[in-house]
């Protein structure tokens, strides 16, 4: 149990001493350096060294020079000219071996090569839970309501000329009572009613650990599609 201890206490010791330098001179596009220009750096996600928005601040000296240790993290970057205007430069992303450099070489080297190969399969993992998600979201004709039929979530079945959806499992319930919601309406004598335009809604981020999400709101003849997706967990 002494060793477990220590090797996480020397872990913990690790991520807290890991920081990356980012100094330079800053000046404008012209190259003109600008002395007294606070520089704000504001950390967009958790992680295990620091929480989301966190800001640290370095103040440019009288010749423009300016550096900053910061921990892995993407950071949006701003500068305010002490006189209460700001100016968003750009964002950084920083991982745990990322070398030191300067801002613009961080605004501007970033190749989609860079990316930590741990980075890179979350991506992956992340798009394939959306892809099962969206899946889930697709409807499975089923023909004519039956009583005896146990229903999935987003199954489609026929009543009384219009069509419903099942948003939960349910046996047993006769549309339009939940969880069947109406899916196309039936027309004056029997006649189809409107078809059903489903369109993409929100695209959310979820804290990182979520699950994906696709969600279908609203009712025929005009439903949205909703999707949430989970943020990766920057080390």
């Amino acid at each position: 149990m002494q060793v477990d201890v220590f090797k996480t206490s020397h872990h913990r010791e690790y991520e807290m001493s890991l920081r990356i330098i980012i100094s330079g001179i800053y000046a404008d596009p012209e190259g003109k350096p600008l002395p007294a220009k606070t520089l704000t750096f504001e950390s967009l996600y958790n992680s295990s060294q620091t929480q989301l928005k966190t800001t640290v601040q370095v103040v440019t000296d009288k010749d423009a020079n300016y550096s900053v240790a910061l921990v892995p993290n993407y950071y949006n970057v701003c500068e305010l000219d002490g006189k209460g205007r700001s100016k968003w430069p750009g964002n950084i992303q920083l991982f745990a071996d990322s070398p030191s450099g300067t801002l613009n070489e961080y605004f501007t080297a970033f190749r989609t090569d860079q990316v930590q190969p741990g980075i890179l399969m979350e991506m992956e993992e992340i798009l394939e839970e959306t892809k099962a998600a969206a899946a889930d979201a697709g409807f499975n004709p089923c023909g004519p309501w039956n009583s005896t039929t146990s229903y999935k979530k987003n199954d489609l079945v026929q009543y009384s000329g219009s069509q419903y959806l099942a948003t939960a499992p349910v046996m047993a319930i006769e549309p339009p009572f939940a969880p069947w919601s109406l899916f196309v309406s039936a027309g004056d004598n029997g006649l189809p009613g409107p078809s059903n335009i489903l369109t993409v809604g929100t695209v959310q981020t979820l804290p990182p650990g979520s699950s994906a999400t696709v969600e279908i709101v609203g009712d025929s003849p005009a439903q949205v599609l909703n999707f949430g997706i989970r943020l990766p967990i920057i080390q």
